[in-house]
């Protein structure tokens, strides 16, 4: 015999509408199902703690705190990181989450403090002394009008700040690759990615547009 779950068709619906239809129940079932039902068969139907009870069991979960053993215990055989059957890559999906982190983000940028006018000013007026021109400090190639950034050389997210000394000039392409690394890691990812062949490019891009 075959074994599966099969589909009602609309015959087998008929069958049972109408197999139904017209059907009582004894009165003997009905006793049974009343006393089933009440506290004569059932010791619990019906049955609540008493006050004194409620006060007690509330009092034995008030102001317990674990000991440091049985927390101990608890850390030891909860797996936690990757062994968690919560991992997920490190990354949450969740909208706690994504509002703890505009949280956190938000007050990063309050530490961080405000950008003034005479601060942007002095790091141009400082590149342009420094180099002649406008001149990204990374590829160290002149700067087209309109592709020219500022860039934190300690990104606000791992503790930078808007103050002078972390602020700097840099191109497009630059800041965008950097993304949240320091300058010395970012030198470490152009040696490991062959970044000196970008440059030539784009220092060809700038110059014609320069004669134009």
């Amino acid at each position: 015999m075959p074994i599966g779950v099969y589909k009602r068709t609309a015959y087998h619906n008929t069958i049972n509408r109408l197999g139904h239809l017209g059907h009582k129940v004894s009165d003997k079932t009905k006793r049974k199902l009343s006393l089933s039902h009440s506290g004569s068969k059932n010791s619990f139907f019906g049955k609540r703690h008493k006050p004194k009870t409620l006060i007690l069991l509330r009092s034995l979960k008030l102001g317990k705190s674990l000991t440091e053993e049985h927390k101990a215990k608890i850390r030891q055989n909860t797996p936690s990181g990757k062994l968690s059957p919560h991992w997920k890559g490190g990354i949450s999906k969740t909208k706690g989450y994504h509002a703890l982190h505009c949280r956190l983000r938000q007050y990063r940028i309050k530490a961080a403090g405000y950008i003034t006018v005479d601060t942007i000013q002095s790091v141009y007026e400082n590149n342009i002394k420094t180099f002649g021109t406008l001149t990204c400090v990374y590829c160290k190639h002149p700067i087209v009008f309109g592709n020219d950034t500022i860039d934190h050389k300690t990104p606000i997210i791992r503790g930078g700040t808007n103050r002078r000394n972390n602020l700097t000039i840099a191109c497009r392409n630059c800041n965008s690759k950097k993304h949240t690394r320091t300058p010395r890691e970012f030198s470490t990812y152009k040696r490991r990615t062959k970044w000196r062949l970008f440059p030539l490019i784009h220092q060809q891009k700038s110059r014609q547009v320069l004669h134009l």
